[in-house]
């Protein structure tokens, strides 16, 4: 709605994670950095924790273009709550491998046979569970389990775990000190700071079609900074709903009472969904982000099984008729 008034050529705030947009951080950069020297090292485990909008997702997106598409065979798991066979049951799926989820040694025996033949092709499979901290400590273990798999005395798959901060307390259970002693690198990513703010909106501004013009003061983008707290999700979705506000009152350089404007309109939309479900208001500055948080958190559990089950389906029906043919 807004594009063609601030002329651009492509929406700059979207919601859903676009490599294409990806904004090299300090933060971003060093967790970038990590997940490559995991690559390069060729085994063991990567651990990436960051709060809900941190840039998880994205950050992964970019790690995979470098990738070179003939060596890597690359499974992505963004369900939550697996159990063990469940989770191996996911992971033959995606590698599109025939299974009875009954027999969990025959599956097992599939996959090492599978991985093996790749490592022979000079192939490496990558396994990236997202949302991890939402696996039972069985299905953490069945990993490390699946990382002893090894060809010619090196291991032949590598695991990367992203997750929630929560995901490091989880690891530092003294029931799962074999897996953490085979993380070769870990990193939490932090927000952004107030100057990466700035440049995280111009950067998508510009990518987007906008000229160098600048289209907020100072000022704005420290209100912006402060509502956010440099998250980026939080950051698209404050943008987006700031550049709807100036395509409406037709604004063509955002100062600081404008943000505080948008702040004040959400502020006030967020205590009246909090007091009808029942939430205690508090602050409202805590109040709209904790409801942000919310509302990602379920939006992200949400897809995660909807992906789960789609993928599942998808892949089983694959397999029923590569039987038939």
């Amino acid at each position: 709605m807004y594009q063609a008034f601030y002329q651009l050529l492509d929406k700059p705030f979207k919601l859903t994670p676009d490599v294409k947009f990806f904004y090299s951080s300090h933060g971003h950069k060093r967790a970038l950095s990590y997940l490559q020297y995991g690559i390069a090292q060729a085994e063991g485990f990567v651990v990436i924790t960051g709060d809900i909008g941190s840039g998880k997702t994205t950050l992964i997106q970019e790690l995979l273009s470098y990738l070179e598409k003939d060596k890597h065979i690359v499974v992505t798991i963004s369900s939550t709550n697996l159990g063990p066979d469940e989770l191996i049951g996911m992971i033959a799926a995606s590698l599109n491998l025939e299974y009875d989820t009954e027999l969990k040694v025959k599956l097992l025996k599939t996959i090492e046979k599978y991985v093996v033949a790749s490592a022979s092709e000079d192939k490496r499979i990558l396994i990236i569970v997202d949302e991890a901290q939402n696996l039972p400590v069985e299905s953490l273990e069945e990993l490390r389990m699946l990382s002893n798999i090894q060809v010619a005395g090196a291991s032949a798959l590598q695991i990367m775990l992203l997750g929630q901060p929560e995901l490091s307390t989880i690891l530092n259970k003294n029931n799962l000190h074999q897996l953490k002693q085979r993380i070769i690198a870990s990193y939490h990513l932090s927000p952004m700071s107030r100057d990466e703010t700035e440049g995280y909106i111009n950067y998508r501004l510009e990518l987007a079609g906008r000229n160098t013009t600048l289209l907020f003061t100072i000022g704005a983008y420290d209100a912006i900074f402060k509502y956010t707290g440099g998250v980026p999700r939080l950051i698209n979705i404050f943008c987006d709903r700031l550049l709807l506000f100036g395509y409406l009152e037709k604004i063509h350089a955002f100062e600081k009472h404008h943000v505080e404007s948008v702040v004040s309109e959400i502020e006030k939309e967020s205590l009246v969904s909090t007091r009808g479900s029942g939430v205690s208001a508090g602050p409202v500055n805590t109040v709209s982000n904790d409801a942000y948080s919310l509302l990602e958190g379920r939006i992200d559990r949400l897809e995660s099984k909807m992906n789960f089950i789609t993928d599942l389906i998808k892949r089983m029906l694959n397999i029923r008729k590569s039987g038939e043919s």
